[in-house]
């Protein structure tokens, strides 16, 4: 019992760490100090731009909004995940959360005259290596004034056991910067810079007569049947390219591609007609050589609607800084989608060395369409001549293709943001019922007592 109530304490105390980056205090501020921040010619915060690894400057200040001089001022600045605050200065104190979260304290001697404002001169945040969102969360920064730190038992005290930094000394300078609000607490905005995504990768598909995407014919003798469909790469550049991501997508309601076994590969399908899969290609592509994928498998279904065939090349850098395939799978598709990698009771896709033609037009997607109709060869056998194995994921039972309410169309398993935040629910519930029991328990006991 007594077991239990301490884990769960630890763990009631480990998220309000994380979730509230501020030392509960006993007596508040009676500064009236402001935080301030750059703003664009709206008035909007500004963002500062970071790539994945690197140091940036952030530019934020602080405003005597009293009628008084405020003799020193201390700094509180947290961030969270993906993001650290080096220990360049002497004159703050540091801690890290085991990667989840690092603060800082800082303390500044320079006298803030009434109505003056000033900024930071030199603050730095570092961006980990994999960070992987567009949008970073925050720097967070907080004033107080040197009084108000006294009487907590000076700055040592509030910054017991944290860290020292050095050897440089950060400072406050006067600089013009907006005051629209009245908070000593604020947020300093990042965006990550998203890596290239250029590989002189250029796809490759069956071709017409004028040596466009030709349409990809079904015939009506095998609507519903899976078949292989051939789609290729060259590599246009001088150097051979050591691993890339193609991503493959059907929308619309006359045909729908396999859900791939593969482990390479993150398949998906939504109830509005979309498939589709990522897969990681794991070998290399040399310069001015053509492959063709395997096993990639289509099937055609009887719709009136319009239906989009694409395939598109990746960086995989760019597909880590995305969140991964699992991610990208699912961007914003509703409510709808199924996403789940491949189980591997199937080969890898993987890429086999044929001659296939380039379109005399070559572009970052190879686009076309799929109709119903008299079989052309759109849609022919893997260019090895090899026998590729059926799919083991199929349609459920009563789905014919159409995409309807009645289900996704693959079975595919939830993943992703949407699993982890029922999972954080569940968690939470069973923490709370748990608690519940020892509650009544205890009650229970002294009763009987």
């Amino acid at each position: 019992m007594r077991l239990f109530v301490r884990v769960l304490g630890a763990a009631i105390l480990t998220m309000g760490v994380l979730a509230v980056p501020s030392v509960a205090h006993a007596a508040a501020d009676t500064a009236k100090l402001t935080a301030l921040n750059e703003r664009d010619a709206a008035g909007h915060p500004v963002n500062y731009p970071i790539h994945q690894g690197e140091t940036a400057p952030l530019t934020f200040g602080v405003v005597n909004r009293g009628t008084e001089p405020v003799d020193g001022v201390v700094l509180e600045a947290f961030v969270g995940r993906h993001l650290s605050l080096p220990k360049e200065f002497a004159n703050c104190r540091y801690t890290s959360y085991g990667g989840a979260a690092s603060l800082a304290w800082c303390e500044f001697d320079r006298t803030l005259a009434p109505g003056e404002t000033y900024a930071v001169d030199s603050f730095h945040v570092t961006a980990s290596a994999d960070a992987a969102y567009p949008t970073l969360e925050p720097l967070r920064i907080r004033w107080y004034s040197k009084a108000w730190a006294d009487a907590q038992g000076g700055f040592d005290a509030i910054t017991k056991g944290d860290e020292p930094g050095g050897p440089g000394t950060v400072s406050l300078v006067a600089k013009q910067l907006p005051a629209p609000y009245e908070n000593s607490w604020g947020d300093v905005g990042l965006d990550l810079i998203a890596p290239p995504d250029n590989l002189p990768l250029v796809p490759l598909g069956k071709l017409d007569a004028q040596g466009d995407p030709a349409v990809i014919r079904v015939p009506a003798s095998e609507i519903g049947e899976w078949r292989p469909v051939v789609v290729g790469v060259v590599n246009t550049g001088s150097t051979t390219i050591s691993k890339a991501v193609v991503h493959v997508e059907v929308r619309g309601g006359r045909g729908r591609l396999s859900s791939s076994p593969s482990k390479n590969c993150v398949s998906y399908e939504n109830t509005s007609r979309w498939s589709g899969a990522w897969c990681e290609i794991n070998e290399p592509i040399l310069p001015n050589k053509t492959y063709a994928i395997e096993p990639l498998k289509l099937a055609g279904y009887a719709s009136t609607e319009a239906t989009s065939f694409t395939v598109t090349w990746h960086d995989p850098h760019w597909t880590d800084w995305s969140g991964g395939l699992e991610t990208l799978a699912r961007p914003s598709r509703g409510p709808g989608t199924a996403a789940g990698r491949g189980d591997g009771s199937g080969p890898d896709v993987h890429l086999v060395a044929t001659s296939l033609p380039t379109p005399r037009d070559p572009k970052r997607s190879f686009v076309t369409t799929i109709e119903l109709g008299e079989d052309d060869g759109s849609s022919s056998p893997s260019p090895s001549g090899s026998a590729s194995p059926s799919p083991t994921t199929s349609m459920p039972a009563g789905d014919d293709g159409s995409g309807g309410e009645g289900g996704t169309g693959g079975g595919l398993p939830i993943t992703g943001p949407s699993a982890l935040s029922i999972g954080a629910i569940g968690g939470g519930l069973l923490l709370a019922g748990m608690l519940a029991i020892v509650l009544t328990r205890r009650r229970r006991a002294g009763s009987a007592a």
